[in-house]
């Protein structure tokens, strides 16, 4: 079964992912590192092509990674905007909603990086607001990280093993 981290830019999905991966002995992949190898684009610059351009690409590569196997998926923060990309991935995987407070997203990411962002760190808080609800509804579990990594790894690797006792 793959492990399928969603919630926003900056939740700790990749750091999290890799070492939730190499615990236990998981493949990991980023979707948006994916999105830009596969397509040889930053995803600043997919954006400026529309954020549809970008959402289609992420779509495509839903579809591609999610047929893996034992494989940890971090997937971008706007991945649950298509319904279609939630449908896939909870085929082939059980989803991870990583929930961070805004407060503490904002202490560890660089704004000017992220294209959503490039209008000021309030748009994180109506990006958060917009989205809470659909991460919600298309996960199995919801944990939240607003404590050090190692608390969010333990819980996250409790629910594995519920999981695969189940």
């Amino acid at each position: 079964m793959n492990i399928v981290l969603i919630g926003m830019m900056g939740a700790g999905k990749t750091t999290l992912g890799k070492k939730i991966a190499s615990l236990k002995n998981m493949d990991f992949i980023d979707v948006d590192e994916y999105i830009v190898e596969k397509s040889e684009m930053s995803i600043n610059d997919m954006f400026k092509f529309g954020e549809d351009f970008f959402r289609e690409k992420e779509t495509e590569a839903i579809k591609e990674l999610s047929c893996k196997d034992n494989t940890v998926i971090s997937c971008g923060g706007g991945v649950v905007k298509r319904k279609i990309n939630s449908e896939i991935l909870k085929q082939y995987g059980m989803i991870i909603y990583i929930d961070r407070p805004v407060e503490c997203i904002l202490k560890d990411i660089n704004a000017e990086e992220r294209p959503l962002l490039k209008d000021g760190s309030d748009k994180l808080y109506q990006l958060y607001n917009e989205r809470k609800e659909l991460y919600e509804k298309c996960c199995d579990y919801r944990v939240i990280n607003d404590e050090d990594e190692e608390s969010c790894i333990i819980k996250i690797l409790d629910i594995m093993k519920i999981e695969n006792e189940g």
